[in-house]
């Protein structure tokens, strides 16, 4: 069609950026016939479809399918499910979907593979903005802004590339549980009602790099019940501030590893910058933990704290580094200078002085 040939060629920067992240996480595309199709949701007008599900009925479930959205407001929760290779993409942005029904997603997805959502934003629902289930593989490159409950919702997926912005909800702007994994670059958490994002029950959180966690009302970052957060930095500095809590939490046997080319800035979070119990540990390396109002790293309840490379820990209120006396802190603690922690293992001597407690 013309006009969808139009839109193809205004998609620009996002759909370069998704269409590699495609092949690389989702493998390359099959044979089958590609359908793409246009939705103007404020209609009439030149578009095939007056709301996204209704293109979405017209359409295979197995794909390759690309869905171009018109500027406007879509009222309607969108569904998802046991779907392939589909891509839904506003070229021009300013796509508001609110739901028709406010106590569903706004927009859900299960059971679908090779999923991805351009420069959509979705509002106002009483429930998560964005649902992802049961074994899905998404691509998000979208907003999620002020509904009750998170911004963004993963359960039980495995593959989900999060390039997206979650601000001013509720709840949580990232919640993964179950077992997901979740990559996030270029993302951006701020100004929610509970955690930044949070990572629990055996799922994996990695931060490539640009990842902003800031302002929210709860921790910045959490880990809990056997889950792992991953700072890498490969492709720009993270930045985890202003927290209402804690700027990074982990417990119940779980753990966070910072380290990349760039810094990684734990800083200004209200309470201490990195905070780990009941068996967690931490692995630090090129980082900045600094103005925190509690310690900067705190290592509590038979938790282990590894201290390599370079790093930044100072300014905190208290001591910058504290452990109890079920706790260890090792490595290079070089440039740290107050400490409150007796168990620090080094090559030579007995353990560092400081109160045990």
């Amino acid at each position: 069609m013309k006009t969808s040939q139009r839109l193809l060629k205004r998609l620009g920067q996002f759909t370069a950026q998704a269409a590699f992240v495609s092949v690389v996480a989702f493998g390359l595309p099959g044979t089958a016939a590609a359908a793409d199709v246009t939705v103007d949701c404020d209609g009439p007008g030149p578009a095939d479809f007056g709301s996204i599900n209704d293109a979405l009925a017209a359409l295979s479930l197995e794909g390759p399918n690309t869905i171009f959205v018109f500027p406007g407001s879509c009222v309607e929760n969108v569904v998802i499910h046991n779907r392939e290779r589909l891509t839904i993409v506003a070229p021009d942005g300013n796509v508001h979907i609110n739901p028709a029904d406010p106590d569903q997603p706004v927009i859900t997805i299960g059971d679908s593979r090779g999923i991805v959502l351009v420069a959509l934003a979705a509002y106002s629902s009483n429930q998560n903005g964005v649902a992802i289930t049961s074994s899905s593989q998404v691509q998000l490159f979208m907003h999620s802004n002020d509904n009750d409950a998170a911004g963004f919702f993963v359960e039980s997926s495995f593959s989900v590339y999060f390039a997206s912005h979650a601000t001013g909800n509720g709840s949580d702007g990232l919640f993964v549980w179950e077992g997901s994994e979740v990559l996030l670059e270029g993302a951006t958490m701020t100004g929610n009602g509970g955690f930044g994002a949070i990572c629990r029950d055996g799922s994996t959180c990695i931060l490539k790099g640009n990842v902003v966690v800031e302002n929210n009302s709860s921790v910045g970052l959490v880990a809990v019940n056997n889950s792992l957060i991953k700072v890498s930095s490969l492709s720009g500095p993270n930045s985890i501030q202003g927290n209402a809590f804690y700027g990074i939490y982990l417990a119940r046997n779980s753990v966070a590893d910072l380290r990349g080319d760039y810094d990684n800035f734990v800083t200004a979070n209200n309470g201490p910058g990195i905070h780990l119990e009941t068996n967690s540990s931490l692995g630090l390396f090129n980082s900045t933990i600094s103005n925190n109002t509690g310690p900067g790293v705190e290592v509590l309840r038979s938790s282990a704290a590894e201290i390599v490379g370079t790093n930044a820990i100072s300014n905190n209120d208290g001591a910058d580094l504290v452990c109890d006396s079920t706790s260890l802190i090792h490595g290079n603690l070089n440039g740290i200078s107050r400490f409150n922690c007796a168990r620090i293992e080094r090559a030579v001597g007995p353990p560092r002085p400081g109160a045990i407690n």
